[in-house]
């Protein structure tokens, strides 16, 4: 059973991600947890774990200021980072599984509803050439193969203003869903990617998940694995009563949920 791994900025892990970890540990796959601090609220049975051995704090926070409006950055370059050191599987905390991981070979990756790549759920193999590539691209501020025509223009324009690059030029994806779609068109991996339904199921978007809804249907369809939850807020969570997705997922894992001190 593969080992899942994931990553939190942050003194207290949400109710939410508490009972979606719960349920990866009750599909048998073992699951270590990276933080450059504790974290309360941990699921018992996970593995603790410290971040700074993937890759230093000072990298993602200290030379990296700018990315305090932008902490997904931080988490796109720690999987890849992570994934370089062969950890696991990376899974988002927000990703509930009601069946163990599907059977991957080169690539683990699925589409959104939209087609677009999502990197919540992702798996490279450690020694594959992307890896090195897009960190050192990160720590250099340089203009990666992978970057838009658009990106290439505003980047050269900073040059040529004579100011440093930060990665706040940087667009949002780029070191998330643009590295993804380079990968799987350099290297030929377009029918290893799986379809939207494995992990994005379209009642992922919105509040469909916290009413009352038929989930079970979803739950029994084989080509569903999990459901990667965009759509999440603790009041919301809280408010999920019987009938609900969510509140299946509170009666089901959340007997160890610890009360905010």
């Amino acid at each position: 059973m593969h080992t899942i791994a994931t990553f939190w900025i942050g003194p207290r892990l949400r109710d939410f991600e508490h009972c979606c970890m719960r349920s990866w540990l009750a599909m048998g796959h073992p699951v270590k947890f990276f933080s450059y601090e504790p974290v309360a609220n941990v699921p018992p049975g996970v593995e603790l774990c410290d971040a700074e051995r993937i890759l230093p704090r000072r990298v993602l926070f200290d030379e990296a200021p700018e990315l305090d409006k932008k902490p997904f950055t931080r988490a796109n370059i720690f999987r890849l980072a992570m994934l370089r050191r062969g950890e696991g599987v990376w899974c988002d905390s927000d990703y509930c599984m009601f069946r163990p991981l599907p059977a991957f070979t080169d690539i683990l990756v699925g589409r959104e509803q939209n087609g677009k790549l999502c990197n919540a759920i992702l798996w490279l193999p450690p020694e594959h050439e992307i890896l090195p590539a897009v960190l050192d691209a990160f720590q250099a501020r340089s203009v990666p193969p992978w970057s838009y025509a658009k990106t290439r223009w505003q980047l050269a324009l900073v040059s040529l203003s004579g100011r440093t690059r930060k990665l706040s030029d940087y667009p949002k994806h780029q070191w998330g869903r643009h590295v993804l779609e380079y990968t799987v068109a350099k290297y030929g991996l377009e029918d290893q990617v799986k379809d939207y339904k494995a992990f994005y199921y379209p009642v992922i978007y919105d509040d469909t998940l916290f009413k009352p809804m038929d989930y079970q249907s979803i739950m029994a369809d084989p080509e569903v694995y999990g459901l990667h939850v965009f759509y999440k807020t603790p009041k919301a969570f809280a408010a999920a009563g019987p009938g609900s997705f969510v509140g299946w997922l509170k009666a089901t894992y959340g007997d160890t949920l610890e009360p905010e001190i």
